[in-house]
């Protein structure tokens, strides 16, 4: 009776790490799916005042020429970061919706860093 109970509960554990693996997977995905059209609007509006309109850098922000990767430019987005400069770069999560975040770092890392 025991092992039968315990057989249940690894099953049922196993179809849960499974789900949370999947949710995990398709987040990551979500991340990827970005719209780098609406993601230059956003650039425009809230980055290009420090880091140019085409990511060249100026006096206030460095120049975007090579990339984190997406899923650590959606966290330097959201949460800022210390550039060096004197003036450290704001976290946009409390300003930005989670899509305008996901949509510019989309442009960022396909545009402006890809090169197109």
């Amino acid at each position: 009776m025991g092992l039968r109970r315990n057989s249940r509960h690894i099953r049922w554990t196993g179809g849960f790490v499974a789900a949370a693996a999947l949710l995990c997977v398709s987040s990551v995905g979500a991340l990827a799916a970005g719209d780098k059209d609406h993601g230059k609007m956003v650039f425009k509006e809230h980055c290009a005042m420090c880091h140019g309109d085409h990511g060249g850098g100026t006096k206030t922000g460095p120049e975007l020429f090579y990339g984190p990767g997406m899923a650590d430019t959606v966290k330097i987005v959201t949460e800022g970061k210390d550039s060096g400069k004197p003036n450290k770069m704001p976290g946009f999560g409390g300003m930005l919706s989670k899509q305008d975040i996901t949509d510019v770092a989309t442009y960022v890392t396909q545009v402006i860093e890809g090169g197109g």
